[in-house]
């Protein structure tokens, strides 16, 4: 997060000296924190869920008429709701956009491990691919295996609302072949369906409308873009049309990520809310997106006595194809442990390099078009101005012995 990092100190950097007197960014993060703060993630408090924040979601759900709360685990209206009032609280609103946040919680019974991601203020499609990512990356770090990503978009609110109107009329039309508790339940909450597991509804679901069928052009943008992240970094994914959030603050991208071997269990789900804001008295709409990972039988305690130090490098990225590439190259770093700053909602190379210059750090690297196609970037030292291109399998190792 942008207001933490900023904390740096007013004496004139030279590269040796700064890398000889390391200066202490955080202290005592566990394992996920440290890997989500590699992806530009600051690690906070949840907020507490207040009386005030339970009533809001009450609200919220009776005018959306919604009863149906099972359709993306880990996540409930009250929390995200919690999110957005502490973004404002805190005047979260006054700082450089986005906003990244991490959070992380043990369960009651001390063996389950909750952790939370929050991108608020960017609407772009890198902010998905990097919860994603960030999300891929610290399950691994817990030994999951063989993981893949089951993904939807349920579009704005006016694609969302064409499908629902759509699949009304086929429900309607098909009310005979449902289960009995859906054929019930139907005229209260009509997608009921997706979160039931009943044989009959599931060969209703077949040849239902699906929301991907009703995007906007904006949407359907959005969604092909972030489905370019995933395979641009070799992510296993798969559409999951049936998947779906709670309408009363989902849109957009929703996710989950599980072992192949048991898909059925997931052990993280995520989800665009950007129309909540407004439903909670919000001026306009706010763009956010959030991913919750819950891991139970941790068995052997996860130590916290780890840190990060300032960043010794800001990466700088110019172009969609330099931003497709860009998660590739912030792993390269986390990989080698190289405190990293990096701002990939930003598009413009003047503000990207001001950054660096504000936070002093020595060096930035840098990838434009032309080094995407080469699969390169430029290492320049912000004390000299010196440059030199570098292939990214060597990014590591040159960068190793740069500031050694």
């Amino acid at each position: 997060m942008t207001k933490v990092l900023q904390r740096s100190g007013k004496r004139k950097i030279s590269v040796k000296p700064h890398l000889q007197h390391h200066e202490v960014l955080y202290k005592n993060m566990d394992w996920a924190a440290e890997t989500a703060a590699y992806y530009g993630f600051s690690p906070l408090s949840f907020p507490e869920t207040t009386k005030i924040d339970r009533e809001k979601a009450r609200q919220v759900e009776k005018n959306d008429k919604e009863t149906e709360k099972n359709y993306l685990p880990f996540f409930e209206l009250s929390d995200r709701i919690a999110v957005l009032r502490d973004y404002v609280q805190k005047k979260l609103d006054k700082e450089p956009q986005p906003i990244l946040i991490s959070y992380s919680s043990t369960g009651s019974d001390k063996k389950t491990f909750r952790f939370g991601l929050e991108i608020v203020g960017s609407p772009k499609s890198i902010a998905d691919a990097t919860v994603i990512k960030t999300a891929l990356e610290i399950l691994k770090g817990h030994h999951c295996n063989n993981l893949i990503v089951r993904i939807n978009s349920m579009g704005d609110r006016e694609s969302f609302n064409r499908f629902l109107k759509e699949f009304i009329a086929f429900g309607k039309k098909n009310l005979g072949e449902l289960s009995q508790i859906c054929r019930n339940d139907f005229k209260k909450n009509p997608l009921c369906i997706f979160s039931c597991n009943h044989e009959k509804c599931g060969k209703v679901l077949v040849d239902a409308p699906k929301p991907m069928g009703t995007l906007s052009e904006p949407s359907r943008i959005h969604f092909k873009e972030v489905l370019e992240y995933l395979e641009i970094l070799d992510i296993p994914y798969r559409i999951e049309d049936t998947l779906i959030a709670d309408r009363t603050f989902g849109c957009q991208t929703v996710f989950k990520i599980s072992e192949e071997c048991d898909e059925n269990t997931a052990l993280a789900t995520g989800v665009r809310y950007n129309i909540l804001s407004r439903k909670i008295g919000f001026k306009k709409e706010l763009p956010a997106i959030s991913a919750r990972i819950e891991i139970k039988d941790m068995g052997k305690k996860v130590p916290c006595s780890r840190k990060m130090e300032k960043p010794l490098v800001c990466f700088v990225q110019i172009g969609f194809e330099a931003k497709l590439k860009s998660l590739e190259v912030v792993e390269i770093l986390r990989s080698a442990k190289i405190p990293t700053y990096q701002s990939l909602s930003k598009d413009k190379l003047s503000s990207q390099l001001q950054i660096a210059e504000n936070l002093k750090i020595p060096f930035t690297i840098i990838m434009g078009q032309k080094e995407a196609v080469e699969n390169s970037v430029i290492v320049r030292s912000m004390n000299t101005r010196s440059q030199e291109t570098v292939p990214l399998p060597l990014l590591a190792k040159y960068l190793a012995k740069l500031i050694k």
